[in-house]
């Protein structure tokens, strides 16, 4: 199991744990709530019902002294008052009775309020009787009423209030009892549940924690072995890399030492076709003229050929010695104008050196650098228009660097043609003309120049010639 694995295994327990915790405690508070509210309703029912009853069992009570009172006074004043005070609480009576009557039973309780009821309608018309009794002062009549039938009565109707009150009581207790049970059954059923999840949260911990060792073990073998692989290419790449870099060494010893081998007999050749050209005691007739021109054009191209491999070669083997100094760039420009202006006549093509008087001072190898610019100027002859020009521009750069902008209104090149333009042995075909060259040239140009801490960039676009900038740095001190 990878390490992404792992954690998304650790991310999803954990939150099964979390959301079983909040779950627990979610259902937990509401179980509590509920036996809370429960137990609050019924301790208020209760009370209620207690107090209901206690007040019909009082006021029941006072009726029957009312009565016997009125039953013994014979002041019809008095008789009046305790009238009244028998018709208050017979107005408790019902108010209780009321309320009462609506409130849940149990069976037994309901069996006792029937009974009361009952026996409330039995001896509420007697009380009634002995009062008027009372009031019309028959009171012998009164009294022997209220021992014969109204006493009697109302000690059975007290009797089954009390009754109804114990029961009432017992049912309370028994309904607490039951809540505060409910109330310490869910208290264990949390608790258990609380310690399920803690051992489902310990089990699952240990299992993600026994894979994630088991996953460190894998990632530590792949590790050691990716280190090991690291080693093993390393030293391929380095044997790769000696072998590769003893064969350029090979390649560039051969590439020199043919071109020193080449170059001599090429040189003699050119020589003999000189001589044979100025031979005045015997001349050259016109056919035998023009062939020694031909070998003498070859000659010119296979020494250049051979002269750019030879650079070439040098380069990469690291052997150019660059002779660094200041020196004035007007005498290179000046050098390069005379070789190539009469290359430039040839196809009508104007020269523009705007370069200026100014006198411009840069570090270079001179030499090198005439190389480089000889071989711009060159190409922009070779790969102009008949009748073109060429333009020659000067102009101070950022950290001390001069631009020397070498412009053609030849055909210009394409995107695709520009990728290829340093590469070697690349020749950009612009015309449908067949130029001479190597390839070589502009790729030598660009290695020069970047050993002299410059740079060479090209600005072309099809039908609008091309600009080649070579930017070389200059004299520190130069004010000019």
């Amino acid at each position: 199991m990878n390490n992404k694995n792992t954690k998304t295994t650790l991310y999803l327990a954990f939150s099964a744990v979390i959301g079983l915790m909040i779950l627990l405690i979610s259902i937990g508070q509401s179980v509590i709530h509920n036996n809370l509210q429960r137990i609050e309703t019924i301790v208020q029912s209760n009370n209620l019902k207690r107090d209901l009853i206690l007040q019909m069992r009082t006021s029941a009570r006072e009726r029957t002294f009312n009565l016997i009172k009125m039953t013994i006074m014979s002041d019809p004043f008095d008789i009046d008052g305790e009238w009244m005070t028998f018709n208050d609480h017979g107005s408790q009576f019902m108010t209780a009775y009321e309320q009462i009557k609506d409130m849940p039973f149990s069976d037994e309780e309901r069996i006792l309020f029937r009974a009361e009821e009952k026996a409330m309608s039995t001896i509420g018309p007697i009380q009634h009787d002995i009062a008027e009794l009372a009031l019309e002062g028959k009171i012998a009549e009164a009294h022997k009423l209220l021992l014969d039938q109204a006493i009697p009565l109302q000690r059975e109707a007290y009797r089954g209030l009390s009754n109804m009150m114990q029961i009432q009581q017992q049912h309370a207790e028994q309904s607490l009892h039951e809540a505060e049970q409910d109330y310490h059954n869910t208290r264990i059923s949390m608790l258990l549940l609380s310690i399920i999840i803690v051992a489902i949260s310990l089990l699952i911990a240990y299992v993600i924690t026994r894979r994630i060792t088991a996953a460190e073990k894998q990632l530590k073998l792949a590790h050691d072995n990716l280190e090991q692989r690291v080693v093993e290419r390393t030293q391929a790449l380095r044997l790769a890399t000696e072998q590769a870099n003893s064969a350029n060494q090979a390649k560039s010893d051969f590439l020199s030492r043919m071109s020193h081998e080449l170059r001599t007999p090429m040189n003699a050749i050119l020589g003999y076709s000189q001589l044979l050209a100025v031979d005045s005691r015997e001349p050259l007739n016109g056919e035998q003229s023009s062939m020694v021109d031909e070998i003498s054009k070859a000659g010119h191209h296979l020494l250049e050929l051979i002269n750019e491999v030879l650079d070439l070669s040098s380069i990469e083997a690291g052997k150019v010695q660059m002779q660094i100094s200041e020196l004035e760039l007007a005498d290179v420009i000046h050098d390069c104008m005379t070789l190539v202006t009469p290359l430039a006549e040839q196809k009508n093509i104007r020269i523009k050196d705007l370069t200026g008087n100014d006198t411009y001072k840069v570090i270079a190898d001179r030499t090198r650098l005439k190389q480089v610019i000889l071989n711009l100027m060159s190409n922009a002859v070779k790969y102009n228009n008949i009748g073109g020009s060429i333009t020659l521009q000067c102009s101070r750069a950022d950290n001390n660097m001069l631009n020397i902008d070498i412009t053609d209104t030849g055909p210009g090149m394409t995107t695709e043609q520009l990728e290829l333009l340093f590469q070697p042995f690349q020749r950009i075909t612009q015309t449908t003309r067949q130029e001479e060259g190597s390839g070589l040239g502009l790729m030598l140009s660009r290695q020069l120049i970047e050993m002299m801490d410059g740079t060479i960039r090209v600005d072309s676009k099809p039908g609008q010639g091309s600009t080649f900038r070579v930017s070389i740095r200059l004299v520190k001190d130069d004010n000019s």
